[in-house]
């Protein structure tokens, strides 16, 4: 299955990457949506674009979502769509009033075939980064709920923590703190479940018996947040991913620094499992996992990292599944020219459109990611046929 270019583009970063937003939707007609920032020409600042595919991901047609900041960068782009096929997007972006200087996350929506006027989630007069790596999700009725790190609030304004707030029924609801920590909280993802809870993955110091070492933490709110630790390892732990299966409970992946592996866990009523590793070993800096689940509940995992019986020298996008045990390593790329990172999966747990949960899909799973400063691309999963233990390279763009 070859992969298909999306957008070109001159630099990076493109997609959200470090963020834990996702980057790919599918609207009920199966149209897919993908959002990522990039140059326009001429310009020398990242502008938030939106690209559609009628064709299953083999052709794309761009739109530029952000004007009138031409001198400004917007970067970390996320998006969902509801239950009419309207889109949401966020991202994050200096030069807006009152406080021009001041990183904040901005939101827009696609109704009726056009991008309707920006809208401020949170803009504050605190020190750069201020509000940073905002994740978007669709909820019950709709409900927009969005995350992020952002400094600002609580007992430790000027400390990074995880932040929330939602729209209902037109109307951005107040500020809520996930974490009120004083120790560095950062790059969060999202999900929404069945009866309208938040789960909320990321990594932040302050921790179990480890707390000057990063750790993956876990919350589950909205309005009375509880908040827990996932790891309490003597090392750090970094980028944590939620989906949920179809009891709602939650899964995630993430990246351990020290062993340069990728690890899942998944939280059962209240206890979470023993980790299981999903990368092999042997790679080195294999990081910026993304999860999502189908229908079944199969467990599908892609991430970034170089070597591991490919290139030493390029960053390639490795992929994995468990159905009732992992199956063997895949390759989504394979380059030796070009560094491919920061692969996002399509998923959501809303909206449901006929009873059928659209972004969750059926079989094969569709990721977008960046080839380095050059290219955005699309492909499908590799599907599993023969040896369940045999790495196959199904795709290589170059």
């Amino acid at each position: 299955m070859p992969s298909h270019i999306v957008a070109t583009i001159t630099s990076t970063p493109a997609l959200s990457t470090e963020g834990g937003g996702r980057n790919l939707a599918v609207a009920s007609d199966g149209k897919l949506w993908a959002v990522y920032s990039k140059k326009p020409v001429g310009i020398n600042y990242h502008q938030i674009y939106a690209a559609f595919s009628s064709d299953d991901g083999q052709t794309w047609t761009e739109e530029r979502v952000t004007f009138g900041y031409d001198n400004k960068h917007h970067f970390f782009p996320a998006i969902a769509v509801d239950a009419f096929d309207n889109l949401h997007i966020v991202y994050t972006s200096t030069g807006r009033v009152p406080f021009t200087g001041r990183w904040g996350t901005f939101y827009r929506k696609r109704g009726l075939g056009s991008w309707e006027a920006e809208e401020t989630v949170t803009l504050l007069d605190v020190a750069n980064p201020g509000q940073d790596y905002p994740a978007i999700a669709i909820g019950v009725a709709d409900t927009i709920h969005v995350v992020w790190a952002g400094l600002g609030w609580g007992t430790h304004p000027t400390i990074k923590n995880i932040q929330y707030r939602a729209k209902i029924g037109g109307s951005w609801g107040t500020v809520e703190q996930v974490t009120d920590s004083a120790s560095i909280q950062d790059c969060p993802s999202i999900a929404i479940d069945s009866f309208g809870g938040v789960h909320v993955a990321w990594h932040g110091r302050g921790w179990g018996i480890n707390p000057t070492i990063h750790q993956i933490a876990y919350g589950h709110g909205p309005a009375a947040w509880i908040t827990e630790n996932i790891t309490d390892d003597a090392h750090s732990h970094y980028y944590g991913r939620v989906a949920l299966d179809s009891d709602d409970d939650p899964h995630v992946v993430y990246y351990d620094s020290t062993a340069s592996v990728i690890y899942y866990n998944k939280r059962t009523g209240v206890m979470w499992g023993v980790p299981e590793q999903v990368s092999q070993d042997g790679g080195s800096a294999q990081g910026y996992p993304s999860i999502a689940l189908d229908r079944s509940d199969n467990i599908h995992v892609v991430w970034s990292a170089y070597g591991s019986g490919l290139s030493d020298d390029y960053m390639n996008i490795w992929y994995r599944k468990k159905s009732d045990s992992w199956l063997g390593f895949k390759n989504l790329t394979g380059s030796e020219i070009n560094d491919q990172w920061g692969a996002s999966l399509l998923w959501a747990a809303y909206p449901e459109v006929g009873a059928i949960k659209t972004n969750v899909l059926p079989g094969l799973q569709k990721a977008i990611w960046e080839d380095m400063g050059a290219f955005i691309l699309h492909a499908p999963s590799p599907a599993y046929g023969g040896s369940r233990s045999q790495a196959h390279v199904v795709s290589a763009f170059m």
